[in-house]
């Protein structure tokens, strides 16, 4: 039996998240967390969506340690991010709770209901807004299951099923179409920033370079996920 060192595991778990390269060249503290996801398409959308959206947000963190960037922006950044994943939110929770209800009206639940194949993860959290984003995944993961149930025991039907569904998905894709948005604003303001740095004989600054790098992709890289939800989710 070998047993892996849980530095090991978890330098492993952020390389299948971030990349080697984004992994050698971050040097912030992580926090790890724990997770499993039962629905293979929320599980997918996780895959295809977090390491965007975290990196994305990190950003931010470089950004304010830099003193001659706009605290307005980030803000202004902040503000955005924070309205929108709490929008999603509060879409995903109401669905939620709308088939709990039902359940409970029926004297049914959920126990009976398993998947073969749980996904479980270990998630490397770099930013607060990211833990947020994985908390909403996991909702939706147990929405998800929670209306499985309900359509398998006859009390919902397929569309019902489907409009739950397919509203929570579209409200977590448009925290993604946002990040991009607004991170096309981030990324001008950090080009500005590191002119005026280089200017002052500030030649490297490994940070800062791989935040600016990280978005300048944004678009492409977000059409190319977006592309991939839609295959995966049909909406």
């Amino acid at each position: 039996l070998v047993i892996e060192d849980k530095n090991t595991v978890r330098t492993q778990a952020f390389i299948k998240v971030f990349g080697l390269d984004y992994t050698n060249r971050f040097t912030d503290p992580i926090h790890f967390l724990n997770g499993s996801f039962q629905n293979y398409r929320i599980h997918k959308f996780y895959e295809h969506n977090f390491s965007f959206i975290s990196r994305n947000l990190f950003a931010e963190y470089v950004y304010l340690r830099r003193p001659k960037y706009d605290r307005a922006i980030l803000t202004r950044y902040s503000e955005v991010m924070t309205k929108k994943i709490t929008g999603a939110g509060t879409v995903i929770k109401r669905f939620h709770d709308q088939i709990s209800t039902i359940l409970s009206q029926n004297n049914a639940d959920d126990s009976d209901i398993g998947y073969l194949r749980p996904n479980k993860v270990l998630v490397p959290v770099i930013h607060a807004q990211s833990r947020s984003y994985f908390d909403l995944l996991l909702l939706a993961d147990s929405l998800f299951t929670i209306t499985a149930a309900a359509v398998l025991q006859g009390l919902i039907d397929s569309e019902q099923k489907k409009n739950a569904e397919n509203k929570s998905i579209i409200a977590l894709r448009a925290i993604g179409a946002t990040v991009r948005a607004e991170t096309i604003v981030l990324r001008k303001e950090a080009h500005r920033v590191r002119d005026e740095m280089k200017k002052e004989g500030v030649l490297v600054d490994h940070e800062m370079d791989t935040a600016i790098e990280t978005q300048s992709s944004v678009i492409d890289e977000s059409i190319a996920i977006e592309k991939t939800n839609t295959q995966i989710d049909g909406v």
